[in-house]
């Protein structure tokens, strides 16, 4: 991807390909009609990989075209804020679901309950991950508050 002359382009064949890769997990899936129970989580199905890959390229594609719009990019803040804790955001929220089954118990709530729980889940976890960012790297090697680190990518000549 750093070495495409053309990235719009490298998206939106992506994103084509993902389309095909829905269709075609989607007709297998079809197919074989697999049950989704906590053992198919761990162990999914060829055509659930080949659907996920399918949504994956296609997400990526929407995001692509999404942060070419000012109109939405400006929109997406809460997103942006979300990428730069990405590590402790995971971090937390696996906390959280972890803490949350062992409290309550797995399969104990009904849909309308794990579909509230859901949600708060995503509010702590977006509120409480602010805190985690501090463990990510040793205090010896942070930044002073206010100061930003950037990353750039560079692209050896061919």
């Amino acid at each position: 991807m750093a070495r495409a002359t053309d990235r719009t382009a490298l998206f939106r064949r992506g994103g084509a390909v993902g389309l095909v890769l829905l269709g075609v997990g989607s007709v297998l899936i079809l197919i074989q009609r697999p049950g989704f129970d906590v053992f198919t989580y761990w162990r999914q199905p060829l055509s659930f990989a080949v659907a996920i890959f399918g949504i994956i390229l296609l997400w990526l594609a929407l995001c692509d075209f999404a942060t070419r719009r000012r109109r939405i990019d400006a929109r997406l803040g809460i997103l942006y804020g979300w990428s730069n804790r990405v590590i402790a955001i995971y971090f937390t929220h696996w906390i959280i679901v972890g803490w949350g089954v062992g409290l309550v118990g797995f399969r104990a709530l009904d849909l309308w309950q794990v579909l509230v729980a859901m949600a708060a889940a995503v509010v702590a976890t977006s509120y409480l991950s602010r805190f985690a960012v501090r463990l990510e790297s040793s205090w010896w090697l942070r930044k002073p508050k206010g100061e930003t680190s950037e990353v750039a990518v560079v692209v050896p000549a061919a």
